[in-house]
């Protein structure tokens, strides 16, 4: 039997409390393992020749942390998903396990570099210092503005600050005064480029919207995003199958698990595969869908938090939808 094959005869409702069983720490992302399940069951199978083997040996290992033997699924970390899906699932002798707890163990691999396309883990260095730079003069090539590390919000950097500090002052305690601020400086841009890629990179990813007459956000309310003290976004694709409306698939999810960022404000960027005849009208099941979002982000008393909503269209999707959902302490309208 295939991993493809093993996926399609247990559901994800038997599955989830064999993956918090094994593995406890899991059980804050199995909204997540939830998305991984579907995806790879939507997968085609497909064989490569440089993968790292046909067949997946199902067996007890024991890990050496005292806690006895566990279940193990090997070689499966590591390889493309659609070569996975078409490997063999065998057994050792002396494993007596059902087919759910087989399907959570071959999760926890398979989802070990990323649940989902978009989240795959790559393995290059990425320069950020280069990639802000490169997404900086997007921004301003449409008009946008993009503050100096100066201009960062004083209670911002202090955060940074302290955060760097944390890390480098309890580091290694011979490290002389000298290496010590050196490392200091070295860690603190690498935060700063980190959090300005974060936020020029969601700023340039809905610039293409802003042209379609639904949406009214121009890229100078956007650029305040720069200057919040909190940035927390999220992106989550759907993978509804033929029976199901890829919305109502979405809001069951987020209903069900706690997967959006939460802050006073939101900006809710919803992508459809599906061309709408009136651009700013959406179905029930998409309403639906946002007003579950706000319900789960926004923490404002009273629910007194502004919500921004940007449409778009990606034929690729097909029948699928993708939001990205960004929750910050400010409002771009002020």
């Amino acid at each position: 039997m295939t991993y493809k094959e093993l996926l399609h005869l247990v559901t994800f409702k038997e599955v989830e409390p064999h993956i918090v069983n094994m593995y406890p720490e899991a059980k804050d992302s199995l909204g997540w393992f939830k998305l991984h399940y579907d995806m790879l069951r939507l997968m085609n199978p497909k064989r490569h020749d440089d993968s790292n083997g046909d067949v997946c040996h199902i067996t007890m290992k024991d890990w050496d942390d005292g806690t006895g033997p566990h279940l193990d699924a090997f070689p499966m970390e590591g390889d493309l998903w659609e070569h996975s899906l078409t490997k063999e699932i065998v057994l050792d002798a002396d494993v007596h396990v059902t087919d759910a707890e087989i399907v959570a163990c071959c999760l926890w691999h398979t989802s070990f570099y990323g649940f989902t396309k978009g989240q795959k883990k790559e393995f290059a260095n990425i320069d950020f210092k280069s990639k802000v730079k490169e997404l900086k003069t997007i921004i301003l090539n449409n008009g946008g503005y993009v503050p100096s590390k100066r201009e960062l919000l004083p209670s911002k950097k202090q955060e940074m600050i302290g955060k760097v500090k944390k890390n480098v002052w309890y580091g290694d305690k011979h490290i002389n005064k000298t290496k010590r601020k050196r490392l200091f400086r070295k860690d603190f841009m690498e935060t700063y480029y980190d959090r300005m890629e974060v936020i020029s990179s969601f700023i340039v990813q809905v610039l293409p919207a802003l042209s379609v007459g639904a949406n009214s956000l121009t890229i100078g309310q956007l650029c305040k995003l720069f200057f919040s003290s909190k940035f927390a976004s999220t992106v989550i694709q759907s993978y509804a199958d033929e029976t199901s409306d890829a919305a109502s698939y979405m809001s069951d999810l987020i209903c069900k698990y706690d997967m959006l960022p939460h802050g006073k404000n939101a900006i809710i960027y919803l992508v459809t595969g599906h061309s709408r005849d009136n651009p700013s009208v959406l179905n029930p099941e998409e309403n639906e869908l946002l007003k579950i979002i706000v319900d789960k982000v926004i923490t404002a008393t009273e629910r007194k938090g502004t919500v921004d909503l940007i449409l778009d269209n990606n034929p690729v999707l097909c029948r699928q939808i993708k939001i990205t959902v960004v929750a910050t302490d400010i409002s771009i309208h002020r």
